[in-house]
């Protein structure tokens, strides 16, 4: 699991460093149990931001840690350090983050920005969008897991569409809203958990909206 090779990751660096958790939370602000859930694989990969803080701290650069948590390529062989990449921040786009939208059953849809969060747009494909048409979720429920976890944070491209099997945020009866894995059978959608332990929710194709499709998944950043 990613989260774990990542977490183990962290971990060397900060043992290599001679650091305690708690000596880490002083350095750069990120708490000392975010740190110990991050480092054994219990929370998902964090976000830019989170990234940015924790690099000086662990004296590692920025774009190392980022190649590392698998938002930048790199050509690095297995086992060896991940190659640096610089970081333009041109590139930097900063994108709003909506209230928690239930991965369960479907909840009301939340219309207010809790926060905004920054994205390097070599993370995803923007080509023929702008930065308006993407907006990120706060995911409240485990049945979409192991693939997005409970407070995971998705980044959506707005988009009335999506193939078959792809992951989306979909707004019911036009008020309550979910993210689940897509399939259209004529008349209907089947909204589908990734976890086996929830069933899939038929609809009428009329009852249901698709709001965008999930293009990247950040961990818990909380």
């Amino acid at each position: 699991m990613q989260e774990a090779i990542f977490g183990k990751y962290i971990k060397d660096l900060r043992t290599a460093n001679n650091l305690k958790q708690r000596e880490v939370e002083k350095l750069c602000g990120v708490s000392n149990s975010y740190l110990s859930q991050l480092e054994s694989g219990q929370r998902g990969i964090p976000s830019p931001d989170i990234l940015k803080k924790l690099a000086p701290a662990l004296k590692i650069s920025y774009e190392e840690l980022l190649v590392a948590a698998g938002y930048l390529p790199s050509e690095a062989l297995p086992g060896q350090p991940p190659n640096a990449i610089p970081i333009d921040e041109n590139t930097m786009v900063t994108f709003p983050v909506y209230g928690r939208i239930a991965v369960g059953n479907p909840i009301k849809a939340i219309e207010e920005i809790e926060e905004y969060v920054s994205m390097d747009t070599r993370f995803f494909n923007m080509d023929g969008y702008t930065k308006d048409d993407f907006f990120f979720l706060r995911i409240n429920g485990d049945s979409m897991e192991p693939t997005i976890g409970n407070n995971d944070l998705v980044l959506i491209r707005r988009q009335p569409t999506v193939d078959n099997n792809e992951i989306a945020a979909v707004l019911y009866n036009f008020e309550d809203a979910t993210v689940k894995r897509i399939m259209v059978a004529e008349d209907k959608i089947i909204l589908s958990s990734d976890n086996k332990a929830y069933q899939p929710i038929i609809y009428n194709a009329s009852e249901c909206r698709i709001i965008g499709k999930v293009m990247k998944k950040i961990g818990d950043v909380k």
